[in-house]
């Protein structure tokens, strides 16, 4: 362990490009801190151990965020550097910290944070083990239970809201990619902290500002906030685990109505008021639209079996269509949240997550099919997308490039299509 983590601190000067890359690329998609009161701890003069590895957290979370390009532009080092240096910083800090026997909201706050911003395909097992612990040790302080029980001000209990679903996040995510269950379950009293207040920073800096504790929380506003993609990404996770991740699955038709009423909840409270012409509405509504796709298609595809269930084979056959074109759209949306212009600040958080089970969906329908647009549609957006998620070296749980290779070449004979993919197949 590091006797001092002085020589591992930026510079004043690149300390504020780390710093302005957090607020811009992280905060409006990861939301666990108050910016006000971390802007202060940043630039704070003395920290202690716990300020120390939350202020490495943001860091890395930054560099993380940035574009290798703009890394070598801006700090004068290559990408993977910077994040070596910086993912040793935070874990060295972490420990001298004694994260793992402490009973510290802060270093809590530091850990989920930097367990959320490891993208790299070779940590899934690390992050998913740590999450464990994470998880454990939010609910020894008591994090998952709302901070309404405890007369907490305002302030702190929407704090410690945002550090809960940040880690329910965490613990969806990590479980799923490794095929696992997640640690939190659903129902019972397994947690009943609240989602948090669709509230920016603002409405809840009238504390820090008088210096008086407020027990009244702010009133929500109506339309698009700082915590609206985080309170809708929160509200989609137990959607899906609800749905498709309990231990007895409920009827197709009792899925879909719960569907058709999330839907319609989320177009009347959030949909409505997204103006697509700024990016980080576009993103969100885009996914809302890829959430509530990927739902109704798992509704009909249970994980374990890959099989579709209760729909009719044969072309003629309208859900049979409508499992195709949903299909289609999953593994659309998702390549747009990677790839467009408009969420380049915030691809990172959305790479590492392929839709392979809709992969799968769809080359098992194109080499079903007779060709035709909607196959040609079909075949065109997978492709991009198959050939950019194997790229990344990102897997799912049994479902291995062999799968896929397998799948993409029986397609393109079905099809008459030509795909250089044997090339790439030697790779894999």
């Amino acid at each position: 362990m590091a006797s001092s983590l002085d020589s591992f601190h930026p510079t004043p000067a690149h300390r504020q490009i780390l710093c302005k890359a957090f607020e811009e690329n992280v905060t409006p998609v990861v939301l666990i801190f108050h910016k006000p009161t971390i802007h202060k701890l940043i630039y704070s003069s003395s920290i202690d151990r716990a300020a120390e590895a939350v202020v490495f957290a943001i860091y890395f979370a930054a560099i993380t965020s940035m574009d290798p390009t703009q890394c070598l532009k801006d700090l004068g080092q290559d990408h993977s550097s910077l994040i070596q240096h910086y993912r040793f910083a935070t874990q060295q800090a972490l420990a001298r910290a004694n994260f793992m026997q402490s009973q510290s909201l802060p270093l809590l706050q530091a850990a989920t944070l930097f367990l959320t911003c490891l993208r790299r395909p070779g940590d899934a097992d690390f992050v998913w083990a740590m999450t464990a612990a994470v998880v454990r040790m939010a609910q020894g302080l008591g994090i998952h239970r709302d901070g309404t029980h405890f007369g907490l001000s305002a302030l702190e209990t929407e704090m410690r809201r945002r550090l809960w679903w940040a880690i329910y996040l965490l613990d969806s995510q990590s479980s799923e990619f490794r095929g696992m269950g997640p640690q939190i379950s659903e129902g019972g009293s397994s947690y009943d902290t609240r989602f948090l207040l669709n509230v920016g920073d603002t409405d809840l800096s009238s504390e820090l500002e008088s210096g008086r504790v407020q027990q009244q929380p702010p009133e929500e506003r109506v339309g698009f906030t700082e915590a609206t993609f985080c309170l809708v990404r929160c509200e989609m996770t137990v959607l899906y685990r609800q749905a498709h991740l309990s231990p007895e699955a409920s009827p197709l038709g009792e899925r879909l109505h719960r569907l058709g009423q999330v839907h319609s909840r989320l177009q009347e409270r959030y949909l409505r008021f997204c103006d697509t012409s700024v990016p980080i509405q576009w993103v969100t509504a885009t996914v809302i639209r890829l959430a509530l796709a990927r739902s109704w298609l798992l509704a009909h595809i249970p994980q374990e079996t890959m099989t579709v269930v209760e729909i009719a084979p044969g072309t003629g056959n309208p859900l049979r269509e409508q499992l195709l074109s949903t299909a289609i759209e999953v593994i659309d949306f998702a390549y747009l949240l990677e790839t467009d212009p408009r969420t380049s600040q915030w691809s990172w958080l959305f790479e590492g997550y392929p839709q392979w089970h809709a992969v799968l969906v769809v080359l098992t329908e194109v080499c079903a099919r007779p060709q035709s647009s909607l196959t040609g549609r079909a075949w065109a957006v997978t492709v991009k997308a198959v050939t950019r998620w194997l790229d990344t070296g990102y897997r799912a749980a049994g479902i291995t490039p062999k799968i896929i290779f397998g799948l993409m070449e029986r397609a393109a004979a079905a099809q008459g299509y030509i795909w250089d993919g044997a090339e790439r197949k030697e790779r894999y």
